[in-house]
């Protein structure tokens, strides 16, 4: 009966944590890498909005790639 027993399994549990919050961590550095990275098409303008608003103090944003803060600021 005994060559029928499923083997032993032992796991590291502080090891899966620790694996599980660096990936956590990963996820949410990408999250806000891609939220500050705005792309103006070739052939237009962007306009920056600081909270929805129109932010007048910026001039108008040339065609490229532009970061701004993320989750204040739009394009």
């Amino acid at each position: 009966m005994s060559k029928y027993q499923s083997p032993k399994v032992s796991v590291n549990m502080s090891a899966a944590k620790g694996i599980l919050i660096g990936i956590i961590i990963l996820i949410l550095i990408g999250v806000v890498a891609s939220a500050s990275v705005k792309i103006v098409d070739a052939g237009h303008r962007g306009v920056l909005l600081h909270w929805n608003a129109v932010d007048l103090s910026q001039p108008p944003l040339e065609e490229g790639i532009h970061f701004v803060v993320p989750f204040q600021d739009e394009v």
